[in-house]
């Protein structure tokens, strides 16, 4: 083996070693990039980020309130030494203050003091005001509790009041001290301060910090921990409803995600989701029966026409057989147009329900405009169309709707009633409906057909009704229409006496 070769292969090995490297990367990052999208790591977020402020919001208030407690215990302590302090001091002359002072320092255990501060200040002008230190505890040494001409002003007025002092050099540790306005004696005003080093405040408070800062982290662990576990356990049945969804395709729409009887949102969700699957089924449904419905329906006028091209064209002909040819072709192009728009007008039935823009309409108007329109066709077959009776009524409906259902109803009895036959129409109120009946003598429908007369394309007498050019959508129409205006039909027919459609359309209740 060359050294070029061997030198070659361990390239490839290190480059297919470093893309591999770089794919484990990118599959990692990319990963991350899905878990942060999801609704599960979006769900523990939101979880783990309330929590967090809720706990520290709870802490913070916890760790004030026991501050609070453990300052308000200082301030109760060194009131009460200075208040019995004052009393001894008033009482004695100045050369046994020094004893009483040193009495109060040792007796600091009893109010749980650390150190105890006492500090007594003399003013001998109290208009310009200027301390000194006359007297103060050992523990102070050659510090000075602190005072401020805001501070002098108050005590001189008469007020008590606390105050705060940071730790500095003097003091390693804060200070908290009561001002109480003293006595006068032989013309100077006695000043007593009484403080206490926070060192065991601050030290508790510090204790509680780190137990708070600890047992949270651990809190904020298990929390987030448990959540995302019980998160993730409530979230499978989304993803099996998922994982079902992605199952069903155009090829089964029937199939349905199992709800398992849940009442919860997930069983909510799963309804929803079938209800849409519903619809959506009945849609790809209609679209596929109005495909099938149209290329059957369309072969024989297409097959007649190019029947009737190709036998004019096979040899000369005259021009009445030309003319003949071009009449059938005009027919059938009639027949198409015809076929065409009742399709197009059942499929929009079908898929867009007009409800929405029901309002009043005037029926006898609809009735009379509809019966104007079709005395033509029936006088053409000498049939004689009678409007027996015509109330005024009014209901709640489509007009364009109701129109076509009124014409395809008139139409279908002359289609199907012989010459010299009659068609009769009627409207009135009965109870609280409005009652259309429209009765022909027509040749009759036998009773097996009966319960198939509304179904689109069914015919009695498929070579009749190819002949009528009759495409058996117009009383498939007619039932759709009924159904949106809540109206019912009823159908009596006697073979080779004639038919009889009546109609019920509820009135509106103020009717």
């Amino acid at each position: 083996m060359s050294i070029s070769t061997a030198y070659g292969r361990r390239l490839i090995r290190a480059l297919t070693k470093g893309l591999s490297t770089r794919f484990a990367v990118l599959d990692i990052k990319l990963t991350i990039m899905k878990a942060h999208k999801s609704l599960l790591f979006k769900l523990t977020s939101w979880y783990v980020v309330l929590l967090v402020l809720t706990v520290s919001i709870l802490n913070v208030s916890l760790y004030k309130f026991f501050n609070y407690l453990l300052v308000k215990g200082i301030d109760v302590a060194i009131y009460a030494v200075a208040d019995e302090l004052l009393d001894i001091l008033e009482q004695q002359p100045p050369g046994n203050w020094r004893d009483a002072i040193e009495h109060e320092e040792q007796e600091k255990d009893d109010f749980n003091i650390a150190e105890l501060y006492i500090q007594v200040l003399s003013i001998h002008n109290k208009t310009e005001p200027n301390p000194v230190v006359s007297l103060k505890s050992r523990s102070l040494q050659r510090q000075a509790l602190p005072y401020s001409p805001e501070m002098l002003d108050k005590v001189l007025r008469g007020e008590s009041f606390y105050a705060y002092h940071r730790a500095d050099v003097a003091f390693r540790s804060p200070v908290r001290f009561i001002m109480m306005p003293g006595f006068e004696r032989d013309g100077t005003t006695y000043i007593l301060q009484v403080g206490a080093s926070l060192k065991d405040v601050v030290a508790t408070t510090n204790q509680l910090l780190t137990y708070l800062l600890l047992s949270s982290a651990l809190f904020f662990i298990l929390t987030a921990g448990g959540g995302y576990l019980i998160l993730r356990r409530a979230l499978v049945p989304v993803k099996k409803v998922v994982a079902a969804a992605r199952k069903i395709n155009a090829e089964n729409l029937s199939q349905r995600i199992d709800a398992k009887n849940r009442q919860d949102e997930i069983g909510e969700l799963v309804v929803t989701f079938n209800d849409m699957l519903d619809r959506l089924e009945r849609s790809i449904a209609h679209i596929r029966q109005f495909t099938s419905d149209a290329s059957h329906e369309l072969k024989t006028p297409l097959s007649v026409i190019n029947g009737e091209v190709e036998i004019a064209l096979s040899k000369k002909r005259s021009a009445k057989e030309y003319e003949e040819t071009l009449k059938t072709v005009l027919e059938e192009g009639y027949s198409l147009k015809s076929l065409i728009d009742n399709l197009l007008f059942f499929s929009r039935l079908e898929e867009q329900p007009e409800q929405a823009n029901f309002q009043t309409v005037m029926l006898d108007d609809v009735v009379l405009k509809v019966f104007e329109r079709v005395h033509p066709l029936a006088h053409t077959k000498h049939i004689a169309m009678d409007l027996r009776s015509l109330d005024t009524i009014s209901i709640i409906g489509n007009e364009i709707l109701l129109h076509q259902m009124v014409f395809n109803l008139l139409d279908n009895a002359i289609k199907y009633t012989p010459e010299s036959g009659r068609v009769e129409i009627s409207l009135t109120q009965e109870n609280a409906c409005a009652a259309l009946s429209v009765q022909d003598t027509g040749i009759g429908i036998p009773d097996e057909s009966l319960p198939y007369i509304f179904d689109r394309f069914y015919r009695v007498d498929k070579a009749r009704s190819r002949t009528g050019k009759c495409f058996g959508l117009g009383l498939a129409i007619v039932k759709r229409i009924a159904e949106y205006h809540n109206a019912t039909i009823d159908v009596r027919s006697t073979v080779g006496q004639g038919t009889m459609f009546k109609i019920l359309y509820p009135l509106p209740k103020d009717k």
